[in-house]
């Protein structure tokens, strides 16, 4: 089964994932992946203490959570896979993991960011990854909670580059 819902937020795990997004999709299993995330053994005992018991958290490298949802051990559960990065995303989808839609989280603010909603700023190179994803048939939408409703995100994208590029000429 693929993921239930694939997000990228910088914070990864937090909250509003287990709270809104867990909850409401009756999630049982939460895959982090992240290459510097899985190597810190502080963080994952955080992280394993913040959710609830009947939960399953996965923190794993990008490389071994490509391996595993390839491999199908995701298959008999109800799962969320959680990135923090474009990037990454772009990775797992052209490692062949099946992807259909991507849910954009809390992306912050930075000096060669631009921002596209109060939550999220991009950089170029994000922007260009989040063209890419779209190219490969990926639909991509852009929500803090479940409650919000959708966003295509791309079009918000076009639309605060235009404006953004407008600014800067002025």
């Amino acid at each position: 089964m693929n993921p239930l819902l694939v997000r990228i937020d910088d914070r990864l795990i937090h909250g509003q994932v287990i709270v809104g997004w867990a909850r409401s999709l009756g999630v049982n299993c939460i895959v982090v992946a992240n290459d510097e995330f899985s190597h810190d053994e502080f963080q994952k005992e955080l992280v394993a203490m913040a959710c609830p018991p009947n939960m399953e958290i996965l923190i794993l490298g990008v490389e071994e959570a490509i391996s595993k949802f390839k491999g199908g051990e995701f298959e008999d559960k109800r799962t969320i896979l959680l990135l923090d990065t474009p990037k990454d995303a772009l990775r797992l989808i052209k490692e062949g993991v099946k992807i259909s839609e991507i849910n954009v989280g809390g992306m912050r603010s930075a000096n060669d960011r631009i921002k596209i909603l109060p939550w999220v700023f991009l950089n170029e190179e994000e922007i260009s990854i989040f063209r890419q994803i779209r190219y490969l048939g990926v639909k991509l939408e852009a929500r803090a909670v479940p409650t919000d409703p959708k966003v295509d995100l791309l079009d918000l994208i076009e639309k605060a580059v235009t404006s953004h590029f407008k600014n800067v000429k002025s």
